[in-house]
């Protein structure tokens, strides 16, 4: 059990959702003209792509992702993330012609470079994109998306996940924290190499970076 108190929990759950916050980008719906899913291992991302479009966001939608450096919670996954999220959309009722699967991808920038080129060719007059993803994930996202294709519109719809609670052992493992807080330092590298658009971030966002930092090097998590 990890030494903490009372205190060091609340302070610590207010930085987190803090930084959560800031990464989850969510924008209000509007009719788009495809729903464009990251790759990923959690099937709470194709699952919010058939919740949008059971709703009528968009009457198309695009799954992506070969395989790719996240911690895989189904390790029995052995095919590629698009062909697993095409099957779970299926699974849904989504109708298989509104389903495009790119499985060639490995991480966010060939999303998008290797997807959106093909949805040009699917829809010639294409302007709008919804973009899904992990919610931890969805800032990068955008941010990868506008750099490469400035000349469309974006509305980020992360997939519904719950904030962390950061009262349990679980949380401080590479798919928590670390993962959460390596995005900040995501946004500022790819932004350095010009994969990104560059994204402020603020104050706020950084002190809660480095409380939780400093958290873990003091427990050596």
């Amino acid at each position: 059990m990890l030494p903490r108190t009372p205190t060091d929990l609340r302070a610590l759950q207010a930085d987190y959702e803090i930084i959560f916050r800031y990464l989850s980008v969510t924008d209000a719906l509007e009719a788009s003209d495809v729903i464009f899913v990251f790759g990923g291992y959690h099937l709470s991302v194709p699952k919010k792509a058939g919740d949008l479009y059971r709703t009528g966001v968009a009457p198309k939608i695009m799954v992506t992702g070969k395989d790719g450096s996240g911690t895989r919670p189904v390790p029995d996954w052995d095919e590629p993330i698009g062909v697993v999220f095409h099957r779970y959309l299926r699974s849904m009722g989504i109708p298989d012609e509104a389903i495009h699967v790119m499985s060639d991808s490995t991480n966010t920038l060939e999303d998008v470079l290797l997807g959106i080129p093909v949805l040009q060719q699917m829809i010639p007059d294409l302007s709008r994109i919804t973009l899904v993803t992990r919610p931890i994930h969805q800032r990068r996202a955008l941010a990868t998306s506008r750099k490469a294709y400035p000349q469309y519109s974006y509305i980020s719809s992360p997939a519904a996940e719950a904030v962390a609670s950061l009262d349990d052992d679980s949380f401080w493992s590479r798919e928590q924290v670390h993962r959460t807080l390596g995005e900040i330092e995501r946004l500022k590298r790819y932004a350095a190499k010009g994969d990104i658009e560059a994204q402020v971030i603020p104050v706020d966002v950084e002190l809660s970076v480095r409380n939780l930092i400093a958290y873990q090097e003091k427990y050596g998590l």
